[in-house]
Order: C-alpha cells, then sequence, then structure tokens
C-alpha cells in the first residue's frame, strides 16, 4: 500500500499486491527495474516465495530443483504446483524458492546458488519493520516519509485522505482508493 501511496505509475514501484490473484489466492510481487524480482503466493494459511537476482547465475537444472522442493515439504493445497504453473512468474529464473506450509508452520527454503544477505529480500518482506521500510524507501524512492505515517499503515490503519496526504501530499486520491480496492486494504475516504 506504502509503495502505491508513494509512486502514482505501477511500473516504478517496487512491492505490490493482489488481494484477489484468483478465486482462493492473492499474490505479492516486486522488481527493482534492473533484471532482480519476487513473487509471493497465498492461499489457505500457506504461502510460496520466489526471488531472481540477475547478478547469480539462474538455477541450470530448474525442473529437478522443483521436484526437489515439492519433496522436501509438499504443501496441503497444492499451492507450489500452482505457483510452478503460473507463466507470470518465470519459475524458470530461480535464485531462492521458500514456502511456508501449514501443516509444518515452519518455512522452508532452497537456494541453487548462495545468495549474499543484503541481496536477499526475504528478510526485508518478513520483516514487519517500518523502520527497515523507511530506510530502503527513501533511498529508492527518493522520498522523505513521515514514521508515524508509515507505522499506521505498518498496523494496517484505515486509510484516510489525511493519512495519505502524510505519506505523499502528492498523491492522487482517486488513484490510491482504487489501489486499496486491488491491494484489498482498509480504507475510510472515497
Amino acid at each position: 500500500m506504502l509503495d502505491a501511496i508513494v509512486c502514482e505509475e505501477w511500473s516504478g514501484r517496487f512491492f505490490s499486491f493482489n488481494n484477489t490473484w484468483d478465486e482462493e489466492s492473492q499474490m505479492a510481487s516486486g522488481r527493482n527495474g534492473s533484471g532482480d524480482e519476487y513473487f509471493m503466493l497465498f492461499r489457505g494459511g500457506e504461502c510460496v516465495f520466489k526471488q531472481f537476482l540477475h547478478e547469480l547465475e539462474p538455477c541450470s537444472e530448474t525442473s529437478e530443483f522443483l521436484s526437489a522442493a515439492e519433496q522436501a515439504a509438499p504443501l496441503s493445497s497444492g499451492l507450489l504446483t500452482a505457483f510452478i504453473g503460473e507463466p507470470a512468474f518465470s519459475a524458470g529464473e530461480i535464485s531462492q524458492l521458500a514456502w511456508y506450509g501449514l501443516d509444518s508452520q515452519k518455512w522452508f527454503d532452497l537456494q541453487p546458488v548462495p545468495i549474499p544477505k543484503a541481496d536477499s529480500l526475504l528478510p526485508m518482506i518478513l520483516s514487519g519493520s517500518s523502520a527497515q521500510y523507511i530506510a530502503w524507501a527513501n533511498d529508492y524512492f527518493e522520498a522523505d516519509l513521515s514514521q508515524v505515517a508509515v507505522q499506521a499503515i505498518f498496523e494496517f490503519a484505515p486509510l484516510t485522505a489525511e493519512l495519505v496526504n502524510r505519506v505523499n501530499p502528492a498523491a492522487d486520491l482517486s488513484g490510491v482508493l482504487a489501489d486499496t480496492r486491488e491491494i484489498g486494504y482498509p480504507s475510510e475516504f472515497e
């Protein structure tokens, strides 16, 4: 939601979220404009995460890697199979694949090539730290974000015109409202 407020154009955003990817799933994605990307698919309390870092060699044996992932910890919802079969997620370009199983209640992580910790997006995504997001976004968007406003959104406070204005005074409220619907974020303005 923060990226949608800070950056009006979808193509310029790093983080995106679609609350209604299909009838059963939600999807998150990110891309930095330099070839790095991630995708997350959520269904029934389970999650699959894939990232591709263009500086690293892609997995040369993708089918064997994905087969090993399915055997290591199958997901009860068939989410891994659905994820792998989705062309939009570029399953052939993998630097890291991680998934959270409902039955196991833990994360599994396979990396066909070692990923320098500083390059991995997963820790930042899972940290839930508004301070970490602010530091990243201030650099990425060349913005000066309000800690109070960002923290309110991290706490899932319903959007108001005032809160949007505190994040980005130049934001188009009608565009932000349309984004709240796709993202599934609560809003108190029309």
